[in-house]
């Protein structure tokens, strides 16, 4: 049974979002007043690195925690960076906890309470101690810029702060069930907190660009407002993750998900690997090994070039692009292999019409391409299956937003694979999610429809029918033959749930004196599951379900409703008799 949930728009005054991203984090805010008047006067901040390394300048800074030995917070961003690699430089960074590109394992890994990351030098630390303090960090930023505008318990109250924390789309409920964990821990009150969904934040600026792509012949695409009806592609192009989604335009102006949310990790730093794969053909993986363990100064230098060269794309005047090659790895080669780089290479640089001079690699942009060649190769194949399923003659327009959309190689492979789409990439796309989030904050209900991702239910009893269920299925209580296991769908994938959109389900005790009711929640790719157990199906949580008055033994019932249509999975519950609210309790980080 579905039904509509109340989901009100925020009265907060104010509304301030992270964007937490695999490799850049930014945070902005807006005022309501603001908002109302002037929806894209967002304020974001400035950053920029005090190291002596090269560094990118831009308005945001990368995700990278720095802890000292004894785990208390140090730095976060270039400072965390400058600080450790200044530390390697003086052989004292023993012991320190240095954390980059952690948000990818909300990705990888299997989620709970207790993962551990790992620190460049193998110490372990609890994942959540890690998001908790970068997110902390954030947030005393944002109190901080207010304080200093004189905005902050003047016109605007901490707890008239709405906080927007943005996370991948094609993140599953329990990732997202961590970040929450992790704010809470930060600082940020649970009932002031919003997930936004990045390709959907991104979909929300565009609306507010008026973004509808029309051909002119002297200057591309240009910009003016969508149509009810039109349906557009976001490419969020993101450092660790790409998600792919399809919007349409409501006749009220919201946005409805076509397609669900879908994508992969082939985010910027698959474009990362592939360069140092290269690396390692010129200067073998041991002695590339050896150098990133015992140069670490040296070696945060050399990954901040390859950023450069993948983001920036600076060419020489013969078309080349240039990478710095520190000179600790050139002397380490030349005495471990007796000859230069240049020398030992000379086949594999005249094949790839690479060279060597000095401490600059050149290469062509054949082999720039080349990099970006595995990722882009997937993600235009999973681009036109999404197109194919949302009906490709429906979408004219292809937005690509997220720092990795910043790169011309990565937007002239997209034109070049979809030559009949119009392909627009908005003004400082790496900030459109950004930007977004805030928006969205002031009005969530601006997305008006979703699409399931996964098929989720319960693991039920039923009565066992023979001639349906094996008998290994078959258990038998108070002399009635039951079947356990059984997959009792409340979700289906690919199925539309409207904003605040519930389903019911009714929970009984089993026996009189039984006080909580525990639920199993499964999920599974399939549309039509039959038991829990089938391939595919994996428990993500459980729904403790409090039934504490027993006077009435087995003649209770707890409604439990389930939302699907926002951004997070949200229960409640409601006895059934007295109408009030029963207490019902979500954990999906426990398993």
């Amino acid at each position: 049974m579905a039904a509509a949930r109340e989901n009100p728009v925020p009265s907060k005054l104010m509304v301030a979002a992270i964007d937490f991203g695999t490799t850049y984090t930014g945070f902005g805010f807006s005022m309501r007043d603001t908002y109302l008047s002037e929806p894209l006067r967002i304020w974001t901040k400035h950053w920029g690195s005090s190291g002596g390394g090269p560094a990118l300048v831009s308005e945001k800074t990368p995700t990278v925690l720095l802890l000292e030995p004894d785990k208390n917070f140090h730095s976060f961003g270039y400072d965390a960076e400058d600080k450790y690699s200044e530390l390697a430089q003086e052989d004292k960074h023993t012991g320190w906890y240095y954390f980059k590109h952690f948000k990818m394992t909300l990705y990888h890994e299997k989620i709970n309470r207790t993962i551990s990351l790992r620190t460049d030098q193998g110490i372990e630390l609890p994942a959540l101690e890690v998001f908790k303090h970068s997110i902390s960090y954030i947030k005393g930023l944002v109190l901080d810029e207010l304080r200093n505008k004189g905005v902050l318990e003047t016109a605007v109250m901490e707890k008239e702060i709405c906080w927007v924390l943005t996370v991948p789309a094609i993140w599953d409920f329990t990732a997202k069930q961590f970040m929450r964990e992790a704010a809470k821990g930060a600082g940020i009150p649970t009932e002031q907190l919003i997930l936004a969904l990045e390709p959907e934040a991104a979909s929300v600026f565009i609306k507010h660009m008026n973004v509808n792509v029309q051909r002119d012949q002297d200057e591309g695409p240009t910009l003016s407002p969508y149509d009810p009806g039109t349906r557009y592609m976001v490419l969020d192009l993101g450092g660790g993750t790409v998600d792919v989604t399809v919007r349409e335009v409501m006749p009220d102006r919201t946005l409805k998900e076509v397609t669900k949310a879908s994508g992969g990790a082939w985010g910027g730093l698959y474009v990362n690997e592939e360069i140092y794969k290269f690396l390692e053909k010129i200067f073998t993986p041991k002695i590339l090994g050896e150098f990133k363990a015992e140069s670490t100064s040296d070696y945060l230098d050399l990954e901040r070039g390859i950023e450069l060269v993948k983001r920036k794309l600076g060419t020489d005047g013969q078309g080349r692009f240039t990478l710095n090659i520190p000179m600790d790895l050139r002397d380490r080669y030349t005495k471990a292999m007796k000859k230069t780089a240049s020398e030992a290479n000379i086949s594999l640089f005249a094949t790839t019409n690479t060279e060597m001079k000095k401490d600059k690699l050149k290469f062509p942009k054949e082999v720039m391409a080349n990099f970006f060649s595995p990722c882009i190769q997937s993600i235009i194949e999973h681009c036109r299956t999404v197109l194919d399923l949302s009906g490709a003659n429906k979408v004219q327009d292809v937005i690509m937003v997220g720092g990795f959309a910043e790169s011309t190689i990565m937007q002239l492979l997209v034109k070049k694979a979809f030559p009949t789409k119009n392909i627009v990439i908005p003004p400082e796309a790496g900030l459109v999610v950004l930007k977004g989030a805030v928006l969205y904050g002031h009005h969530p209900r601006i997305v008006s429809c979703r699409v399931a991702s996964k098929t989720i239910g319960l693991r039920n009893l039923r009565y066992f029918m023979k001639e349906m269920d094996p008998e290994d299925k078959k258990i038998v209580e108070g002399g009635v033959p039951y079947c356990k296991d059984i997959f009792h769908t409340l979700c289906e994938a690919g199925s539309e749930f409207m904003l605040g959109e519930t389903v019911a389900h009714d929970v009984f005790p089993l026996r009189p004196n039984m006080k909580e009711m525990t639920l199993n929640l499964y999920q599974t790719n399939k549309k039509d599951p039959k038991y829990t157990t089938d391939e595919g199906c994996e428990e993500i949580g459980k729904i403790r379900v409090e039934m504490p008055d027993t006077s009435k033994g087995m003649n209770r019932q707890v409604i439990v409703s389930l939302t699907f249509g926002d951004t997070e999975l949200i229960v409640e519950g409601k006895d059934n008799e007295t109408g009030r609210s029963a207490d019902v309790h979500l954990d999906l980080l426990q398993h």
